[in-house]
């Protein structure tokens, strides 16, 4: 950590508190800062979406939120939608279990999915999906169409496992990690606390764990890095710039950390410092990259008001 903090200006100060919602930012020592670019206070994002053009989706339970820069485009209720995994794209808003045509700046009507009950996250040609009600303890994982349709069934894993997946393949953890499809399944191991996001990056496998450890696991020999990312339970966790060269975290400790995917450890022991971070009075509950450039937009949760902003990755 610098021995010195720089405070972020932002021309709209006033609209946030003053100082008091301005982040601090302790990435001096790298060359690189987390500049703070828009910031809408009173809304939440409890998960989030970056698109095309610079669209935002911000969701909290049975309704999303649309940006488009500072301007809010609308707000859309989505019943059944329950925080889940967002993604904008080919004029769509996903929410599971809905489809929203988004086009010429207006927000369409929802298109709500016939779909088994469960959650998913959007995938290119449809969804990932955990099948099962509420009260299960294990769950279908399958493939399902853009209409909801199963069209490949995984098998079993835990009902609260998270996931991610990059083309046929899937990453599933709990407590226990392990890939699944692409003729590649294999367990990877376990963790001492519970995982609470997973994402690939080039030939890793990175996860939050609930202790605010990230770990990174080298797909071809299995082993796994612990680095300790956060002061506490950590749920945000992005890959994004160009060739997935970054990787960003949020936890409850109000820290919003920016890492090369290529300087996290290769074993265990080896630390690595962030190459950016910026620290809020409050929680982080979600991050998501830019599609194509190095900016970033974070929920937070603060003691009197959640709040989304927008903060772009520069070089000093």
């Amino acid at each position: 950590m610098p021995p010195f903090v720089v405070f972020v200006a932002f021309v709209a100060a006033c609209r946030c508190g003053g100082d008091e919602g301005a982040g601090t930012d302790a990435g001096a020592a790298t060359g690189w800062r987390l500049e703070l670019l828009d910031d809408h206070s009173g809304h939440r994002g409890a998960a989030l979406a970056f698109g095309a053009g610079g669209m935002v989706a911000a969701g909290d339970d049975d309704a999303v939120e649309v940006w488009v820069g500072e301007r809010l485009l609308g707000r859309v209720d989505l019943p059944g939608y329950r925080r889940g995994a967002l993604a904008i794209r080919d004029d769509q808003l996903l929410a599971w279990p809905h489809r929203v045509p988004i086009a010429d700046g207006q927000i369409g009507a929802p298109q709500p999915l016939e779909a088994p009950m469960g959650r998913a996250i959007p995938v290119r040609d449809g969804w990932l999906t955990l099948r099962g009600d509420a009260t299960a303890t294990r769950a279908t994982l399958a493939w399902l169409d853009a209409t909801g349709a199963p069209t490949e069934t995984l098998g079993e894993v835990a009902a609260d496992a998270v996931l991610a997946t990059r083309d046929s393949l899937v990453a599933v953890g709990t407590t226990d990690v392990e890939l699944r499809g692409g003729g590649r399944d294999r367990r990877l191991g376990g963790t001492r606390y519970a995982l609470r996001a997973l994402a690939f990056a080039n030939d890793r496998l990175l996860g939050l764990e609930a202790s605010g450890a990230l770990l990174a696991w080298d797909l071809e020999t299995g082993e796994m890095a612990p680095l300790v990312a956060h002061m506490g339970d950590a749920r945000a966790l992005a890959v994004g710039g160009a060739s997935d060269r970054f990787v960003a975290t949020g936890g409850t400790d109000g820290r919003v950390a920016v890492w090369l995917v290529a300087s996290l450890p290769r074993r265990a022991g080896q630390s690595v410092e962030p190459l950016a971070e910026i620290t809020f009075p409050g929680m982080v509950e979600a991050i998501a990259w830019h599609p194509s450039r190095a900016e970033l937009v974070v929920g937070l949760r603060e003691p009197r008001r959640d709040r989304l902003v927008r903060l772009g990755l520069r070089e000093r």
